[in-house]
């Protein structure tokens, strides 16, 4: 390759992420929130999920999870946190060709006072598989995954909402 077309091509390479950050890209990063101290209520403080959120909120180092109510300039209270799976299609022999999951999470935000910042918000997921009764263990494997993604989505469709609230 001559002198002149990689020194073109090095000017491009440089190009490009200037280009990128002067049109408001940015890479998605933990999310800085408007208040110090958050509490996490209605679910189990040794639970998975609870466990997730904390790091997510923490992630940004603006904000830390406190154990009582108290404390929380903003109060997260997690309503309800279901997983629900239904029968989408049936065969012509009557067995199951495939099933329809969602992951169900609803929320409410409030302040020290006890005002709500969010009224009771339902975010839900929804995923469709294909199921075989031949690989019943690798089909409740992938069953075990979905519900896995759709448990991260809501917890970063809720963190994104937590960043937004100004108490």
């Amino acid at each position: 390759m001559p002198a002149r077309n990689r020194r073109r091509l090095f000017l491009a390479a440089l190009a490009a992420p200037a280009l990128a950050s002067g049109c408001g890209f940015r890479l998605r990063g933990p999310q800085k929130m408007a208040f110090a101290t958050v509490h996490v209520g209605g679910v189990s403080p040794y639970s998975r999920f609870t466990a997730e959120l904390r790091r997510q909120i923490e992630a940004a180092g603006t904000t830390r999870v406190v154990s009582t109510p108290d404390e929380a300039e903003v109060r997260l209270d997690v309503l309800s946190n279901e997983r629900d799976r239904e029968i989408l299609s049936i065969a012509g022999d009557g067995s199951v060709r495939e099933y329809q999951i969602d992951r169900i999470l609803v929320y409410r935000i409030r302040d020290q006072a006890g005002n709500e910042l969010v009224p009771p918000t339902r975010l839900q997921t929804r995923r469709e598989y294909d199921f075989d009764d031949a690989q019943i263990i690798a089909k409740q494997r992938e069953e075990a995954l979905l519900f896995e993604d759709m448990e991260r989505d809501l917890m970063q469709q809720l963190v994104r909402r937590l960043a937004a609230v100004r108490p």
